[in-house]
C-alpha cells in the first residue's frame, strides 16, 4: 500500500472515534454518616468532586448501620444495609431513596 492510502486509513479510524457517542455513567457513593444517629447520605460524583444528594433516615430501635451493598439488576440499583446487633437487612432503592417493603 502506498502512503496516500495509509494516511485515509487513519483519517477514517480518526473520524470513527472521534465521531462514537460517548456513554457516561452517573456514579454515586454512599455513606454512613453517623451510626448512632441512623443517617446515611449519598454523593454524586462529579469530576473529581462529591456533590451532596440527599440524606436517608434509618428508623432503628436498636443499633445504627454498619453495613452497604450495593446491587444493580434488571429491576434496579437496591442497596443493602445490615445493623449492629441485629439479624436484619433493610432493603432500600438506590435511587429514590426510600425503603423497599
Amino acid at each position: 500500500m502506498n502512503s496516500k492510502r495509509y494516511t485515509q486509513i487513519t483519517l477514517c479510524l480518526i473520524a470513527i472515534i472521534f465521531s462514537t457517542p460517548r456513554i457516561i455513567f452517573a456514579r454515586s457513593v454512599y455513606v454512613i454518616s453517623d451510626t448512632e444517629a441512623s443517617e446515611m447520605r449519598a454523593y454524586k460524583v462529579e469530576d473529581a468532586n462529591l456533590v451532596y444528594q440527599i440524606d436517608y433516615d434509618f428508623v432503628s430501635e436498636t443499633w445504627g448501620p454498619v453495613g452497604i451493598a450495593i446491587d444493580e439488576s434488571d429491576y434496579g440499583q437496591f442497596l443493602f444495609v445490615t445493623f449492629e446487633n441485629q439479624d436484619e437487612i433493610e432493603l432500600v432503592n438506590a435511587k429514590t431513596m426510600q425503603k423497599i417493603t
